[in-house]
């Protein structure tokens, strides 16, 4: 979104139109990816729980800057306009996906290295399990 944003601000107008055509030809490509990605067991149910809210505000403004785009042929001035209208709304959106998804991999990593300190300590535990005469020892 924020791309063509960019374009809409910078290309001339056969490059703009070009990337709202990409534009299109991503998200239809993208959306499905969405869709599947639960059933697939790709999120757990937190994440999905906290990533959802965020797609659907992709939903509603990639609907938005596709209707703003669509009249790019009839009006391209208006149309420009439009997309770049969005602009703000898709760096606001950008930057609370970035930080929500760095948290979400940040708090896997720390299960990881917990998981991993939990296996760790059941393997060395494992190899030479302490007798009781010797934990009296110590």
């Amino acid at each position: 979104m924020l791309w063509l944003c960019w374009a809409a601000e910078a290309k001339p107008s056969r490059l703009a139109r070009e990337e709202i055509q990409s534009y299109e030809e991503q998200t239809r490509q993208l959306w499905p990816k969405f869709a599947m990605a639960r059933p697939r067991g790709v999120m757990t149910d937190e994440a999905l729980k906290r990533i959802r809210p965020l797609i659907r505000d992709l939903e509603v403004l990639d609907l938005a800057i596709a209707r703003a785009a669509v009249g790019f042929d009839d009006n391209e001035k208006a149309a420009r306009l439009g997309i770049l209208g969005y602009k703000p709304q898709a760096l606001h959106l950008y930057d609370q996906t970035v930080n929500e998804v760095t948290a979400l991999l940040r708090e896997l990593k720390a299960l990881e290295r917990e998981s991993n300190f939990d296996a760790a300590v059941r393997v060395v535990c494992a190899i030479r399990p302490v007798s009781e005469d010797e934990d009296q020892q110590h």
